[in-house]
């Protein structure tokens, strides 16, 4: 299955017995828990990311949970919420290609749900990245895409960047191996501060 393009899972095994609950052996219950309940969790498990991601990268039909006037949103209002997984670069015609593709999937799949916004929470929507990187790098490309609404004092950034090194204490040991880590090393260590954004992006 791991070439497969697979869109939807519909889990619709499943079985019972009749008789009084003592009447049958254990082994059958056993059984029917495996297929009733233990094959639909791992199934689901399996291919939920597999589901959720289109291209480069995750796309989730959430209600929002707060209301973001500069749009008209309010709690409650359907969104599409927008998850970067660890992987390759944030190519633009690969970041295109990933919300055309979503939104073909939502169209076929999901036409009652409507939506008129993408969100996206990140570390990676920081203005402060302004300060370590270039205006052309793919972060900053892929952060302009968004309108910046809600600001959260968060050291994300930190667990992301240096692997197993998240917090500032342990930063003091950590060999950054790339000027960007270098100079997000130093700007911490010196007490800098690093945001989460909440990022509104046009369907």
């Amino acid at each position: 299955m791991k070439d497969q393009n697979i869109d939807i899972l519909i889990n619709n095994a499943g079985f019972g017995m009749c008789g009084y609950f003592d009447s049958y052996p254990e082994t059958t219950d056993t059984d029917m828990i495996n297929v009733n309940i233990t094959a639909l969790c791992l199934l689901t498990k399996f291919f939920y990311k597999d589901f959720l991601k289109k291209g480069r990268l995750q796309f989730c039909m959430f209600p929002i949970n707060y209301d973001v006037p500069e749009e008209g949103l309010k709690k409650g209002d359907n969104i599409i919420d927008v998850h970067i997984p660890r992987g390759d670069s944030l190519i633009k015609d690969v970041v295109d290609d990933s919300f055309d593709r979503a939104k073909e999937f939502f169209k076929k799949y999901f036409p009652q749900f409507k939506f008129d916004y993408y969100t996206c929470h990140s570390w990676m929507l920081d203005d402060t990245l302004y300060k370590f990187l270039d205006k052309e790098s793919n972060i900053i490309r892929f952060k302009e895409m968004w309108q910046p609404r809600v600001k959260l004092k968060m050291d994300s950034i930190l667990f992301f960047v240096f692997p197993g090194y998240g917090t500032r204490e342990n930063l003091v040991n950590y060999n950054p191996t790339s000027s960007f880590a270098k100079k997000v090393k130093e700007y911490a260590l010196a007490g800098g501060e690093f945001y989460n954004m909440l990022g509104v992006k046009k369907a």
